[in-house]
């Protein structure tokens, strides 16, 4: 892990991005690396974007790099949409190249022959001091701060709101984007296996924006116990209010989050204390989770 004060630079930097790099790029229609391309096109930050791929010299007019050595400079975010046995030698060459972070849509499985991908990708990451989205996650949308980053078809335009999501769980991360119920979003991150950046450092950042008004987090495990007790207790203290829906608390839903993520999935009982100690809102499914976001995000009256 690095440093708690490098951590808050990096996820800015991260959720801020004005400067994007796109490894694995790609011309083939309904490939992640071509909606990775159309995704962030549509942010209305319009952060500075190089693609990243050896195969082409350019898509659709726009130049592609074959390397990110060859980016002429240190981007702030770099999505790698490679395959798992690329991971670690893109994640490398992007700290080789002084990237502030990076998203990582695939699942870092282990090669065949080889064990501890996971382990590395992180070491590479918290070395470098780099944020670290994923692995196994869809990626994010700063709807405050105008920047998509994702690799998957999303609404366009994402309603702006006081909700700040954070969800282990790609699925529900889609699935909450599109309930068109009464609530939008400062921010939406699917934050996937987290291997060094989690949802605290998540939710601690959505805390700074002063357009979140909720907190919602979809967890399938308690990965950093001491960052999210501080950053609940700062959402007491500054009443914001956090809808918990914790998933993996069942014999069975145990097994599924290990299948899902490999993550370790915290006892009932782990989520009850935490709920009790900062007054969390427990929901059981999504939907009660999009009624109580709905019933928080209009304000009190």
């Amino acid at each position: 892990m690095i440093a708690p004060a490098q951590t808050s630079t990096a996820v800015t930097a991260m959720l801020e991005a004005r400067s994007v790099a796109l490894v694995g790029a790609s011309a083939r229609p309904g490939s992640l690396g071509a909606r990775m391309i159309a995704e962030v096109a549509r942010s209305p930050s319009h952060p500075r974007t190089y693609l990243v791929n050896p195969r082409y010299r350019d898509i659709d007019g726009v130049p592609c790099l074959p390397d990110l050595a060859a980016v002429p400079e240190p981007v702030d975010l770099a999505l790698l949409a490679v395959p798992d046995r690329a991971l670690e030698q893109q994640l490398s060459a992007a700290a080789r190249s002084q990237a502030r972070s990076a998203v990582i849509f695939g699942n870092a499985f282990d090669p065949p022959g080889r064990t501890g991908l996971r382990s590395r990708l992180a070491a590479i990451a918290g070395q470098a001091g780099l944020a670290l989205c994923g692995a196994g996650c869809m990626g994010f949308v700063n709807v405050a701060r105008g920047l998509r980053a994702i690799g998957y078809v999303e609404p366009d335009p994402l309603p702006g709101g006081p909700v700040a999501l954070v969800t282990h769980s790609g699925s529900v991360f889609s699935a909450l984007l599109r309930t068109r119920r009464g609530f939008g979003f400062s921010l939406a991150v699917s934050s996937g296996q987290e291997l060094v950046t989690t949802a605290a450092d998540y939710a601690q950042y959505a805390l700074g924006q002063a357009e979140t008004k909720v907190l919602a987090l979809v967890l399938e495990a308690i990965r950093d116990a001491p960052g999210l007790r501080a950053v609940l207790a700062d959402a007491l203290a500054a009443d914001v209010p956090v809808a918990l829906l914790s998933v993996g608390a069942s014999q069975a839903g145990q097994a599924l989050v290990s299948a899902h993520s490999g993550a370790l999935a915290a006892a009932d009982g782990a989520w009850e204390a935490l709920a009790g100690a900062y007054g969390l809102h427990r929901v059981r499914d999504l939907a009660e989770l999009a009624d109580t976001l709905e019933l928080f995000g209009a304000g009190r009256r």
